[in-house]
C-alpha cells in the first residue's frame, strides 16, 4: 500500500504487519468501490443501508468519498421514503440484499415526480440476488435502474492477523435456519484469498459446518480456468465449525480487549466507548500503540503494563524538561527526535488509564465476582446446587420497570438486555457442561417465559434448534477437559499457557486448531475417543491436499536469523471461523503462534461476544 509506516499518514499500514499482507486484500476491495463510484457519475448522492456504512469506512473516509464525487450521504433507515431535496444527479444505493430494503428503493423511486430525475445505480453487498432483482421487476422500477451490481466487500481486513466476513447471522442461518448461504460465502472468501497468496496445500476441517465449507472449496477450486500461479503463502488451512465449541462462546472473556469487547462493545475494529469515560473516542483502537502491547494481556496484567508505561513516560518527560532547560544543543536536538513518540505516549496513556479505570470498576463488582466464579466452577464440573438458584437471582433480579416492556426507557431496556443475554449465557453453559439439563430445563423455560414474556418462545425454541440448551442426554464434558487440559487450577503472573485468555479456562478451539496445525494427520490419532467428544454430531476431521499448480511448490522455512526473513519463513495457517470468534481466542492464537514458531491468520464470519452470538438467536430482536 501507499505510504508509510506512520498510522497518522496511513490508517491502513498495521495490515500490512503480518506473516501476509493483508494490505493486498484491502486494495482489491476499495479499487471495486471505487470503480463502482466512477462508473455511476461525477457526482453522487449516496444512500446506504445503516450496518453498511461502518463497512464503507473500513475502506474510505468521508474526504476520500468526496474526492470521488460522493456530494452527500443519507441512511436507509426505515423512514426514508423519498430522495432527499438537492439530491445530485446520480443516486447510488448501497445495500444488503433483504426484501424489505428493495422493497423501500422501489418506493424511493416510485415517488420521484421530477422532470429529470437522476440515475439510479442499486449496490448489493456482497452480492446480487435474483430474488431482489424480480422483486424490483414486479414493483415496476427495473427500468428506471441504470445499473445493478454487487460490491464484493466479504472479506474486511481488521489487523494484519485478521480479515472478517462481518456476518454475524452465519451461525443461525446455518445451524437453526439449515440456509447453506453463509457456508458457500465463507468457501468464496478463503478463494478469494487464494487468488491473491495462492492455491493453500492442505485444508483441514472441523465439524458439520467446516466440512461443508471444505467441500464447497474443492469443487469451486476443479471450476477454476486456471488456478492461481502463486507461489503459496499459507500452507495450511483449518475451517472450525463454531459448534463444535460453543462453551467458550458463553464463558466470560477476560484479556484486556475482550473485556473491552465484553463491556462495551468493539464494531468493525472500533470500540463504542461511552462519553462518560472520555468524550473523544479514538477513531480505530488498532491503530494506537499502546493497545497493541496490552490488548493480548489478562486485563489485571495489563493493568501492571499500563502501570509501568505510566511510570517510564513520567520519567522520560522529566529528563526531556531538564534537557531543554539545560540549554545543551545536543541534547535539545535528542528530546526533538522524540517529541512525536512522547506526544504520541501522552495520549494513549490517558486513552487507556481512563478505559482501564473503567474496566476495574465493572469486574470488581461483586455481581461479576459471582457470576465469574460460577462459569469457572460450571466448566470445572464442581458438584453444587447453586447453580439454579443463582441464574434465578439473575432472572428474577431484573428491574420490574422495564420487564418484558418494548416501551421502557432506552437506558434500562439496554440494562435489561444485557442481563437477559448474561442469563441465557449462564443457562446455554449449564446445558452444554452437564450434557442437558434435567428437571430445571422446563423450570427455566417457565422462568424465561414469564420475566421476558412470551415473546421469547422463538427465542427458547432457537437455543434448543442451536443445541445451546438441550434436554440430558449424558455429561461427556469433564473427560473431555481432561483430555484436552482445559483447565488450569493455579493461574498467576508467571503462568505459560493459553488459559489466561479466560483466567483458567482453555478454550476448545484453540486446542484443537493448534494441535492439528503442529502434528498434522497424527493428531486425530492422537485425539482418539477425545475427538467423538468434541465433535459428536461429525466425529472425524476433513484432511486433505490440495495439489498445486505444475512448477509451483510450497514454501519452506529456511531458519533466517533476521527479524524480517524469520515471520516470512515461519510457516502460515489459516484459521477460518464458521459461526464467529472471540477476540480472548484470537489472543490466544497469537500466543501460540509466538511459542511455536508458527503464524497465525484468521478469517471468520464475524468477531462476537457470547452477547451478541445469543442475540443472533433472540426470536425478537436478532437479526435486522
Amino acid at each position: 500500500m501507499d505510504g508509510g509506516n506512520n498510522p497518522a499518514r496511513n490508517p491502513f499500514a498495521h495490515l500490512s504487519a503480518g506473516a501476509i499482507n493483508l494490505a493486498y486484500v484491502h486494495r482489491v476491495i476499495k479499487n471495486e468501490l471505487a470503480v463502482i463510484l466512477a462508473e455511476a457519475g461525477p457526482e453522487i448522492s449516496l444512500y446506504l443501508d445503516p450496518p453498511i456504512l461502518a463497512k464503507i469506512q473500513k475502506f474510505m473516509g468521508a474526504s476520500e468519498l468526496k474526492q470521488r464525487g460522493v456530494v452527500s450521504f443519507h441512511p436507509m433507515d426505515p423512514t426514508v421514503r423519498e430522495l432527499v431535496e438537492g439530491c445530485a444527479p446520480s443516486a447510488v444505493f448501497i445495500v444488503r440484499p433483504i426484501p424489505r430494503i428493495v422493497e423501500q428503493i422501489a418506493n424511493i423511486i416510485k415517488s420521484e415526480s421530477r422532470g429529470n430525475p437522476p440515475e439510479f445505480t442499486v449496490v448489493f453487498l456482497p452480492t446480487k440476488s435474483l430474488e431482489c432483482e424480480e422483486h424490483l421487476r414486479q414493483d415496476g422500477v427495473l427500468g428506471s435502474i441504470k445499473r445493478i451490481t454487487s460490491w464484493n466487500a466479504n472479506l474486511i481486513p481488521l489487523d494484519g492477523d485478521l480479515l472478517t466476513m462481518d456476518e454475524p447471522s452465519a451461525f443461525y442461518d446455518f445451524h437453526v435456519q439449515q440456509d447453506v448461504s453463509p457456508l458457500f460465502m465463507t468457501a468464496k472468501s478463503i478463494m478469494s484469498l487464494q487468488m491473491i497468496y495462492g492455491l493453500i496445500p492442505r485444508v483441514t476441517a472441523f465439524g458439520p459446518a467446516g466440512k461443508r465449507v471444505a467441500g464447497i472449496l474443492k469443487r469451486l477450486n476443479r471450476e477454476l480456468d486456471r488456478p492461481p500461479m502463486v507461489t503459496p503463502e499459507i500452507s495450511h488451512a483449518v475451517i472450525f465449525d463454531r459448534s463444535v465449541d460453543l462453551v467458550t462462546m458463553m464463558c466470560t472473556q477476560m484479556t484486556y480487549e475482550g473485556a473491552l469487547d465484553e463491556l462495551y462493545g468493539i464494531d468493525l475494529g472500533v470500540a463504542q466507548v461511552p462519553r462518560r469515560v472520555f468524550p473523544d473516542v479514538p477513531t480505530d483502537k488498532r491503530t494506537n500503540p499502546l493497545f497493541r502491547d496490552v490488548r493480548d494481556q489478562e486485563w489485571m496484567r495489563a493493568a501492571s503494563t499500563l502501570a509501568k508505561r505510566m511510570k517510564s513516560y513520567a520519567t522520560e518527560s522529566e529528563d526531556a524538561r531538564r534537557n531543554v532547560r539545560s540549554n545543551d544543543l545536543k541534547k535539545m536536538r535528542q528530546v526533538s527526535s522524540r517529541l512525536a513518540f512522547l506526544q504520541a505516549e501522552q495520549e494513549s496513556i490517558a486513552i487507556h488509564g481512563a478505559l482501564m479505570q473503567d474496566v476495574k470498576a465493572n469486574l470488581d463488582t461483586d455481581e461479576f465476582a459471582e457470576r465469574w466464579h460460577l462459569e469457572m466452577s460450571m466448566v470445572r464440573s464442581e458438584v453444587g446446587d447453586k447453580y439454579h438458584e443463582l441464574i434465578e437471582q439473575y432472572l428474577y433480579g431484573l428491574d420490574p420497570t422495564c420487564r418484558s416492556d418494548v416501551d421502557a426507557p432506552q437506558t434500562l431496556r439496554s440494562d435489561f438486555h444485557k442481563t437477559m443475554f448474561r442469563t441465557m449465557r449462564l443457562m446455554c453453559l449449564q446445558s452444554l457442561v452437564n450434557g442437558g439439563l434435567k428437571k430445571t430445563l422446563e423450570q427455566y423455560k417457565r422462568d424465561f417465559v414469564n420475566i421476558f414474556g412470551f415473546r421469547h418462545l422463538l427465542t427458547l425454541e432457537n437455543l434448543l434448534q442451536a443445541g445451546l440448551l438441550k434436554p440430558h442426554t449424558g455429561k461427556t464434558w469433564p473427560q473431555l477437559a481432561k483430555a484436552f487440559n482445559l483447565y488450569m487450577e493455579n493461574v498467576g503472573e508467571g503462568f505459560d499457557d493459553i488459559s489466561f485468555s479466560y483466567c483458567g479456562y482453555c478454550p476448545l478451539s484453540t486446542r484443537l486448531i493448534d494441535l492439528m496445525a503442529r502434528q498434522g494427520k497424527e493428531a486425530e490419532r492422537s485425539m482418539g475417543e477425545a475427538l467423538k467428544l468434541a465433535c459428536p454430531a461429525s466425529p472425524t476431521i476433513l484432511d486433505e491436499q490440495q495439489t498445486l499448480p505444475a512448477g509451483l511448490k510450497q514454501q519452506e522455512p529456511v531458519g533466517s536469523t533476521s527479524a524480517a526473513g524469520e515471520r516470512a519463513n515461519k510457516p502460515v495457517t489459516l484459521v477460518v471461523f464458521v459461526g464467529g470468534c472471540t477476540v480472548a481466542e484470537l489472543s490466544t492464537l497469537r500466543y501460540l503462534g509466538q511459542q511455536h514458531e508458527r503464524d497465525y491468520v484468521v478469517l471468520t464470519t464475524d468477531v462476537t461476544t457470547g452477547d451478541r452470538f445469543l442475540s443472533q438467536l433472540d426470536g425478537l430482536e436478532g437479526r435486522a
